[in-house]
């Protein structure tokens, strides 16, 4: 069992976006901290995810996985959650910072 199509493609797609948008700013010399923090975390995520949801069964999809993983209060997931928080956080940087230039 695994999760919807949709689902992965719009979450490949975020992380592909989010990636470009960082080699942008490193590539403009803005914020080059934050681009590569955020270059680290979209390469290491899906590792990291994928690699410990190698074993999960066929019972649980992805999802579920992770949020028992989380529950249970396993690295990874801690890990995955945490750099989730900071692409987020990217993403509402830039949304600002575009409404403001704009306006």
């Amino acid at each position: 069992m695994s999760l919807p199509l949709w689902f992965w493609l719009l979450y490949y797609l975020s992380l592909f976006i989010s990636f470009l948008m960082a080699l942008r700013m490193l590539w403009r010399k803005r914020s080059r901290k934050t681009a590569l923090f955020v270059i680290f975390f979209v390469l290491t995520i899906p590792f990291i995810s994928i690699f410990n949801a190698i074993g999960r069964g066929e019972e649980m999809n992805e999802g579920e996985f992770f949020l028992h993983e989380l529950a249970d209060g396993a690295l990874w997931a801690l890990y995955s959650v945490f750099g989730y928080l900071v692409l987020l956080w990217y993403w509402w940087k830039a949304i600002i910072l575009s409404v403001k230039r704009r306006g």
